[in-house]
């Protein structure tokens, strides 16, 4: 037998929440809203039991979550839905981002551009050494497999730390002994942005010296000087699915399995147009 939700939902997210992560957040809420369903926000710091269960009204869980930080089960005996950016769960409902298509949609329009010499460039060495986060592995596994089918060298300008200064510096120090590559993809637009302001620290720019392509093209990133391209997921589309799905498990629990992957699409903008 199914319930409704009109006791309302709860909304895991990660306890730091990035520009990325609140513009998903807003658009679930807007669409729970519409539908007349209560929300609550949870931080992934705050789902206890004790925390669960003094929100035992809440009716059902929607865990928004790039990465793997949150075991889900932790919601078990509420209807839920993971909103993730990579497949990290298959036994339960879940709408997916492609990051993996991303990055090699990403990495195919350099490619296509003229471009051979194509860098990737994150600062979450931990996670991409380490191959903690599916989210963090599959953009680079993405990266790697569209340079190796290309038969291109892959190169990655890696930055441990989150000190801004840090970074920077890392980057910087990556560039001159090694060299501007021609071209990068960035793990997302901050970074993107982060390392444009790098590049003109030592006297390059984007796309003059370096094609720049990013990933999850934010709401800003058409404002940038440059504009940045970047391959992003009809968030709109997403956002239904995952609300729609999610009403649909609580009043049907004995569904089969719902499994949603939300395809790439890519922006072009100043930062990858080749300058000849």
């Amino acid at each position: 037998m199914g319930t409704d939700l009109t006791e309302g939902v709860i909304l895991a997210t990660p306890t730091l929440m990035s520009p990325f992560y609140m513009e998903r957040l807003d658009e679930l809420t807007t669409r729970f809203e519409r539908q007349a369903i209560p929300s609550h926000v949870l931080k992934f710091d705050e789902v206890t039991p004790f925390k669960v269960a003094a929100l035992s009204g809440r009716s059902a869980a929607v865990v928004l979550n790039m990465g793997s930080e949150l075991d889900p089960s932790r919601f078990d005996g509420l209807p839920q839905i993971l909103y993730y950016g990579s497949n990290v769960r298959l036994d339960g409902d879940h709408v997916r981002l492609d990051v993996w298509e991303a990055a090699r949609l990403a990495t195919n329009h350099l490619q296509d551009a003229g471009y051979e010499d194509i860098a990737y460039v994150t600062f979450s060495a931990h996670a991409v050494m380490e191959s903690k986060l599916p989210h963090y592995t599959e953009r680079l596994s993405g990266y790697v497999g569209a340079m190796r089918d290309r038969s291109l060298p892959t190169r990655l300008i890696v930055s441990p730390g989150a000190d801004q200064d840090e970074i920077q510096a890392h980057l910087r120090g990556n560039i001159e002994r090694e060299g501007l590559p021609g071209a990068v993809v960035c793990f997302n637009d901050r970074t993107a942005r982060v390392f444009v302001r790098v590049l003109h620290s030592l006297g390059y720019s984007v796309p003059k010296d370096c094609g720049l392509v990013s990933i999850d093209n934010n709401r800003w990133v058409s404002q940038t000087v440059p504009s940045l391209t970047s391959v992003g997921f009809d968030y709109d589309s997403a956002a239904d699915l995952v609300v729609d799905s999610l009403i649909r498990r609580a009043a049907e629990p004995d569904l089969p399995l719902q499994q949603f992957v939300v395809p790439p699409s890519l922006h072009v903008r100043e930062s990858s147009v080749r300058v000849a």
